[in-house]
């Protein structure tokens, strides 16, 4: 990530004081507002700090957490981008942009794959998926299901 923070009234808007009622991506986008707003893609620039802030939060929580130890786990984050769809197209295309992973062995072993070595790591990998599910076969299997009835009697109002 590149940018170039400006001094002065810029930097001084951006590092307003931090309130109670401020939420979770306000907290991790305000020290860093004069780089993202001097950046030439402001809105990437946002995501990529957000994303960074994230990661870090959870992959120390996971390391940390009982309930992970001694498992085998990944955890990857990264940028989902939403491309408006043409025309033709029904939908957003959606590509993810990986940013960093944690790898943890059920020994205990554990690293961190920066952004670089996290995407040489996937294009390495085998690109077929033996446990892949044809959604559009799970669909038409849902389709000719017999319906589950739920009752909600109980909610009857008296």
């Amino acid at each position: 990530m590149q940018g170039n923070p400006t001094g002065g009234s810029c930097k001084e808007a951006a590092s307003l004081s931090l309130t109670e009622n401020q939420s979770h991506l306000e907290h991790n986008l305000i020290n860093p507002m004069p780089w993202i707003l001097t950046d030439a893609a402001p809105a990437l620039a946002a995501a990529q700090v957000n994303t960074q802030v994230e990661f870090d939060r959870t992959y120390r929580t996971l390391s940390k957490e009982q309930g992970y130890q001694n498992r085998n786990l990944l955890f990857i984050a990264g940028l989902n981008i939403d491309i408006s769809p043409r025309e033709d197209q029904v939908f957003p295309l959606t590509k993810f942009i990986p940013w960093a992973a944690y790898v943890q062995s059920a020994s205990s072993e554990h690293r961190i794959l920066e952004q670089r070595e996290l995407y040489d790591a996937l294009m390495a990998s085998d690109s077929e998926n033996p446990h892949k599910i044809d959604l559009e076969e799970a669909i038409a299997v849902m389709e000719k299901t017999k319906e589950v009835s739920i009752s909600f009697e109980f909610r009857k109002s008296g």
